[in-house]
């Protein structure tokens, strides 16, 4: 058995009040903090450690790989 239904599409009329709110949403927006890039070439071992980049141990000051 099928069931058809015929649907159409009736945009809503946009509201002087919806039109605002959509209006001030984008010049908020517009206003939002431009923080600089996380450099982390720069940034110490201990301060890597605290924001969770590291594993939380120290690197070898012996190790090949830091240098």
């Amino acid at each position: 058995m099928d069931c058809q239904a015929i649907e159409r599409y009736q945009p809503i009329p946009q509201t002087r009040k919806a039109g605002l709110r959509f209006w001030l949403a984008g010049l908020l927006r517009g206003l939002e903090p431009r923080y600089p890039p996380l450099d982390l070439e720069v940034m110490s071992e201990y301060m890597k450690r605290d924001l969770g980049f590291l594993d939380g141990r120290d690197p070898r000051e012996e190790a090949d790989l830091t240098r």
